[in-house]
């Protein structure tokens, strides 16, 4: 199974042009919108050229897509310290709440609320996730927050263990001691640790938190 790194992305707006655009006091062929992306486009710059192109034949705007080849997050902290300006940027919720204290992001709450998009799609409860002081500067472009626990579907599928029944962490634990002694006592393979991970990630216990319904950089404190 495919480990799954926890990852918020976020799509912020940041100057006052698409609200114009919204409000039909600018003609749309007029609205220039300036993005700095850190993944989506073109995996090349001929690429991500045909990907702006693209999207401003979709859209009628006219767009440029700066993309970032690397060390996105420094980028952008070092862009915006220095004054430069965007409609939409890329972030993680940690730095959605940076800039959010530091008045720097668009407070999108009102948009949100009368969006037939968000209220289709978009669950209330997901939502509030990336709320912060009661108003919403970003909308989702991605959301992982359940890294997966990597089974051998292969030896549990011989244990007879369903695997989709797997909820809890007495669950897991449950399951694991089965495998233990299976794999010790009927295919002899002593000692057994059925426990997975990889040497840089010792200490992760995200996938074990998630089955109860953690989620890595969330927290509801007293």
């Amino acid at each position: 199974m495919k480990r799954t790194r926890v990852l918020v992305i976020l799509v912020v707006l940041l100057t006052i042009s698409l609200t114009l655009f919204a409000q039909g006091q600018v003609d749309k062929g007029a609205v220039e919108v300036k993005v700095l992306a850190g993944v989506t486009g073109g995996k090349d710059d001929a690429e991500n050229k045909l990907f702006e192109e693209a999207m401003e034949k979709a859209t009628g705007l006219n767009i440029t897509w700066e993309k970032v080849p690397s060390g996105y997050d420094q980028v952008l902290m070092q862009k915006l310290g220095a004054g430069e300006q965007y409609d939409l940027i890329y972030l993680n919720q940690f730095q959605m709440y940076t800039l959010g204290k530091q008045g720097a992001l668009m407070d999108l709450t009102d948009r949100i609320a009368a969006s037939k998009v968000y209220a289709e799609n978009v669950d209330k409860a997901e939502l509030e996730k990336i709320q912060f002081n009661g108003k919403y500067y970003a909308g989702f472009n991605k959301l992982e927050v359940f890294p997966l626990v990597n089974v051998n579907k292969a030896i549990t599928d011989k244990v007879g263990i369903d695997l989709s029944k797997l909820s809890t962490l007495d669950d897991y634990y449950q399951m694991l001691k089965k495998v233990k002694t299976y794999m010790e006592q009927t295919e002899g393979r002593k000692p057994y640790y059925p426990f997975f991970t990889y040497m840089p990630d010792i200490w992760d216990l995200q996938p074990w938190f998630s089955s109860v319904g953690l989620r890595r950089g969330v927290f509801i404190d007293a």
